[in-house]
Order: structure tokens, then sequence, then C-alpha cells
């Protein structure tokens, strides 16, 4: 049986890192972005920055109406969310929708 030298090891740990440091960054951007329009809003109570999410419908019309959906934990399911709300209103189950997500930062 051959024994690896020590450069070899730490190449193999050093590679090993890099994928996996790949794997969960590639796991937080899908989780934590979102085809959402962002934007930033300056809370003055809790003196800081925070960020929004909104979805809006498919062929939007600022002169119609929508129903609004906020989200407290908005940088979870962004993704799953949108495709729900397009199938069901799609299906007719429901009226498509504004989606307000705030993420929650604690």
């Amino acid at each position: 049986m051959k024994v690896l030298s020590k450069s070899k090891v730490v190449l193999v740990i050093l590679f090993i890192l890099i994928v996996s440091v790949a794997v969960i960054s590639k796991k937080y951007i899908e989780e934590y972005t979102s085809d959402f329009i962002d934007y930033n809003l300056y809370s003055s109570v809790l003196e800081e920055d925070r960020k929004i999410f909104v979805r809006l419908p498919k062929g939007y019309d600022k002169k119609k109406s929508y129903p609004l959906i906020i989200k407290s934990d908005g940088n979870f399911n962004l993704k799953r969310w949108d495709e729900s709300i397009a199938k069901l209103s799609k299906q007719g189950d429901i009226q498509d929708s504004i989606v307000v997500a705030i993420p929650n930062l604690f």
C-alpha cells in the first residue's frame, strides 16, 4: 500500500474544501436570491437598511389591483412561492398576487 506525501494530502484536503465551499455557495445563492425585484428600505425604528423582495404577476398592469401577500420570512422559498402562485392563478384557483417578502435577519 502506497502512502501519500504530506503535500498530496494537503492538496486533497484543499480540493475537498474548495468543492465544499462551491456547493454551499451555490445552495445559498439558489435559496436567497430570486427573480423578485429587490428594494432596500431604511427603517428608522430599527435604524438600519432592510432588503425586501417584491414579486409582481406576469403581465403586471399598474392600473389593476392585485391581492397582496406579505411574507415575514422572506428569504426562504421565494422561487417556490412564485411557482405556486403562478400555477394556482393559471388554474383559476387563486387570483395572481403581489408578494412582498421581508427577510428575517435574526
